[in-house]
C-alpha cells in the first residue's frame, strides 16, 4: 500500500528536506491505486506521532509542487519554510 518513515541525518549527508541538526526528515510513498483513500494520511500521522513520542520537537520533509500530495501536508499541519525551483521544504512542529 504505502510506507513512511523518518530518519534525523547530518547536514553533510542531508537530503532535501533537511532543515536542521536534530530534525528527523519524513518520506512517504503511497502506490497509486490506494491514493485519496486515507492512507498517506494514516501513515503521516502514525509517523509524526512517533517522532513526538521519541521526543522530537519538529519534523521536515521535501514535496514537489505538483504533487498533490503537498495538500495532505498542508492540512496535517506543515509549513513552507523554504523554497526551491520546483519544490517546498516544509517543517510541522510537534505536539
Amino acid at each position: 500500500m504505502g510506507a513512511c518513515w523518518f530518519r534525523v541525518l547530518p547536514e553533510h549527508e542531508a537530503g532535501y528536506g533537511w532543515v536542521d541538526n536534530g530534525v528527523p526528515e519524513l518520506t512517504l510513498g503511497v502506490k497509486p491505486i490506494w491514493r485519496a483513500q486515507g492512507v498517506g494520511r494514516a501513515l503521516l500521522r502514525a509517523a509524526c506521532a512517533l517522532a513526538a513520542q521519541r521526543g522530537y520537537q519538529r519534523i521536515s520533509l521535501s514535496v514537489e509542487r505538483a504533487n498533490f500530495a503537498q495538500r495532505l501536508y498542508i492540512t496535517e499541519g506543515f509549513t513552507t519554510v523554504d523554497s526551491g525551483k520546483d519544490s517546498d521544504t516544509m517543517v510541522k512542529t510537534l505536539r
